[in-house]
């Protein structure tokens, strides 16, 4: 009915089979291309983008502001087209006339949106990334760009747009943004500082961090309590005015994400742990002032907040030194805030919630390898909360793991990041035709159960392989020359014992052209310590973390991130023989009505020794996917 009222949309501009460029053109739309949030996560995707393989075009509407961050996007960009003085459907013809092959809106429905530009079409796809988390609701935007973490499968049908998985988290982050220099160790006052903020926190001028006592003081007996500052040094504390005993828990994010309920669980964990602070930023003295009193309202005394004015990045960044731990918001969590709190070594602590814009954080941290720190509820955050601040050693553990894997956790792995993406786009790109073999048709669109139940004990098995419908010639990995199809192996698993056989089994198939997916639903990652060595050793492996899921809606996240003409789906516990897929594939180049090609499996007990078992049929046949439902319903 809604619909009925609503005016009908534009012709699309664009053609909807696509082009025919050597290279992929890549335009970004947004009015963050500036000292802004978006601004700040795809300076180095710009930068990333393969160059023989993408170009990329910036289209946006923000104003110069002369930052340094706005120059480096700006020669990350292949071709930059100003659009600010442009009506929608003046900037959609300037789009157009640039022939783009997929256009990926930046900006969502946040305050300055111009998603009328994107209703003429100016592209044959339309992508939503970063900006608002959740769905446009926008017939004219095909696809969304996500994680199994901020967009579970079960959530996806109430998106309007197609989601396009990531293999870890959605959110970039540069890695050229500053890190925090360790902080000089000036010598204590005499006398430590009370237990209270200063009414306006900002670095203090030079000279007065230079007239510090030579001398050293003994902590009070305030400072005497269950919990203990985790890491920083006293000097950072003096620096920002904060207090130098106690615990400082802060939230940077804006004051417009922090509710009621939220906040009331803050003061509940000051109330819970003595000599701590709440160090929030705002220069509105207003909202300071509203924040103030209602801590008072609920019996936690106003010296206990702490406020910061918003700040340089560098400044941010030394910021984090200063604090103990980051409480997030919700529902609303702090996305691209959260980010710069890891980066710079700092803890998080988020909860997650139904909807997408309550699980960026918790995808964060999950791809930064600190599950801990991720929480279900309310009541577990606010225990959690307090738990890290009466137990130091165990935050320390959590900073330390923070900071030792900057350089190797997925979320910092930007690189990777910008090559699935590449993947993706090639995914969904049209009129795109990567070399590959003419009798590579396509027919089904998803792989069919194996022949045959899954034994618990584990099994040899050569497990169905199936065609994937693209629309198009199948796309080829990244980097790899082969004219050979590539086929997709699946794994979906929650154990590392029963992941082990059928991983080693993939990797030594014979072959070649192949991508081996694990999604991992186990709780806390659990099977990837078991991959770390084999995925420095094997480009062609890929780990998705999915905690939480479904054994079917983890095997749809393992579809949603296979880039193959072909699927061969190996549920974790079998063990492939080295020639499946050899074996298998010529069938389907030799009959292009094919779509799936299965074979029997050999059960075996855990001793490894087989059990006994026979196939289906005696010798090799075709059968319609009719017959053969029967023949299996009928046992």
């Amino acid at each position: 009915e809604v619909r009925a009222t609503l005016p009908p949309a534009p012709a699309p501009l664009a053609d909807s089979d696509g082009y025919s460029h050597r290279k992929l053109r890549v335009g970004y739309l947004s009015c963050g291309f500036g000292a802004q949030p978006v601004g700040r996560m795809v300076a180095e995707v710009f930068e990333l983008h393969d160059r023989g393989l993408v170009e990329v075009y910036g289209f946006c509407w923000s104003p110069e502001d002369g930052s340094a961050l706005r120059q480096r996007l700006l020669r990350g960009m292949d071709l930059h087209v100003p659009i600010a003085t442009l009506s929608d459907a003046e900037a959609a013809q300037a789009i157009r006339s640039h022939e783009i092959d997929i256009l990926v809106d930046l900006h969502g429905r946040l305050p300055g949106a111009r998603p009328g530009i994107l209703q003429h079409r100016p592209a044959p796809v339309q992508i939503a990334w970063l900006g608002q988390p959740g769905t446009s609701a926008m017939a004219a935007i095909d696809y969304v760009l996500a994680d199994a973490v901020t967009l579970p499968p079960a959530l996806a049908p109430h998106y309007t747009e197609q989601p396009l998985y990531l293999p870890h988290c959605f959110q970039p982050q540069d890695r050229r943004r500053p890190l925090p220099a360790p902080p000089s160790r000036p010598a204590l006052p005499s006398r430590p500082a009370p237990m209270s903020c200063s009414a306006s926190l900002s670095p203090p001028a030079p000279s007065s961090r230079s007239a510090a006592s030579s001398g050293s003081a003994s902590p009070s007996p305030s400072a005497t309590r269950k919990a203990v500052p985790a890491a920083p040094a006293p000097s950072a504390r003096a620096t920002w005015g904060l207090p130098e005993p106690g615990f400082v828990y802060c939230c940077f994010s804006a004051p417009e994400h922090i509710t009621p309920e939220r906040f009331a669980t803050w003061m509940r964990v000051l109330h819970q742990v003595p000599d701590s602070v709440l160090w929030l930023q705002s220069s509105s003295e207003a909202v300071r002032d509203n924040l103030r009193v209602a801590a008072m309202q609920r019996g936690v005394p106003s010296e206990r907040l702490c406020f910061a004015e918003p700040a340089a990045p560098d400044q941010q960044a030394a910021r984090y030194l200063a604090a103990d731990l980051f409480l997030d918001t919700a529902p609303h969590a702090s996305a691209d805030i959260a980010g710069e709190a890891l980066w710079t070594g700092l803890p998080l602590l988020t909860s997650t919630g139904q909807g997408s814009a309550s699980r960026t954080s918790a995808s964060l941290l999950l791809a930064a390898g600190l599950p801990e720190l991720v929480t279900a509820s309310e009541q577990k955050y606010e225990a959690r909360a307090v738990r890290l601040a009466e137990r130091p050693k165990e935050l320390a553990r959590l900073r330390n793991r923070l900071r030792k894997h900057r350089d190797s956790a997925p979320l910092f792995d930007t690189p990777q990041l910008v090559a699935d993406l590449e993947r993706l786009y090639l995914r969904v790109a049209k009129g795109m035709r990567p070399a590959v073999p003419a009798n590579a048709g396509q027919s089904a669109a998803t792989p069919d159960a194996p022949a045959g139940g899954h034994p618990a004990s584990g099994s040899d098995s050569n497990v169905s392989g199936s065609q994937r419908d693209s629309g198009r010639a199948p796309s080829l990995a990244r980097g790899n020359g082969s004219t050979t199809p590539l086929v997709s192996i699946l794994i979906p698993a929650d154990d590392p014992l029963s992941l082990e056989p059928t991983l080693l089994s993939a990797l030594a198939q014979t072959y070649a052209h192949c991508e081996i997916i694990v999604s991992d639903s186990s709780p806390g990652g659990a099977c990837l310590p078991l991959l770390k060595p084999h995925l420095k050793a094997h480009r062609r492996l890929r780990y998705a973390p999915a905690p939480g899921l479904s054994p079917l809606d983890n095997l749809n996240h393992c579809l949603a991130l296979a880039l193959g003409a072909y699927i061969a789906v190996a549920p974790a516990g079998d063990t492939l023989a080295p020639d499946k897929i050899a074996v298998m594939l010529p069938y389907f180049l030799d009959h292009p009505q094919v779509s799936l090609v299965a074979c029997w499996r050999q059960p075996r007990a855990p001793d490894g020794q087989a059990l006994p078992a026979a196939p289906l049929f005696a010798d090799e046949i075709a059968v319609s996917g009719g017959s053969l439902a029967e023949l299996l319903l009928n046992g």
